[in-house]
């Protein structure tokens, strides 16, 4: 018998540590791929090909989970501040992005958490 071991990528690993160490920062994927010492469409193309995602995507899902983790930790601010703090400039695009990818919006989501 053998015993499956499962290896991390190294690359996928080094996106995810890129995306958690900026996601709060203006950041694009050319950047990302300057720092990995590829091209934008090879990391691209890895992301779409074996994890069926894009950099936006991760980028706005780890923003997100950011928000939802500031809120845990300051139950009474605003939309606002909770987005500037999830690296979002515009507090209509959090909302909007919120609601689309958790199903509820900003304002339902704080209230459910604080109840």
């Amino acid at each position: 018998r053998e015993l499956a071991v499962f290896r991390p990528d190294p690359l996928k690993s080094a996106i995810d540590q890129y995306i958690n160490d900026h996601y709060q920062e203006d950041v694009y994927l050319s950047d990302l791929a300057k720092v990995l010492g590829k091209s934008i469409s090879s990391v691209a193309q890895f992301l779409r090909n074996k994890y069926h995602t894009c950099f936006k995507d991760l980028l706005i899902e780890r923003r997100l989970c950011a928000a939802e983790e500031y809120w845990k930790l300051h139950p009474t601010a605003s939309i606002r501040e909770c987005a500037a703090a999830a690296g979002f400039n515009d507090q209509f695009y959090f909302s909007r992005i919120f609601r689309k990818k958790r199903a509820l919006s900003p304002r339902e989501f704080r209230a459910r958490w604080n109840h």
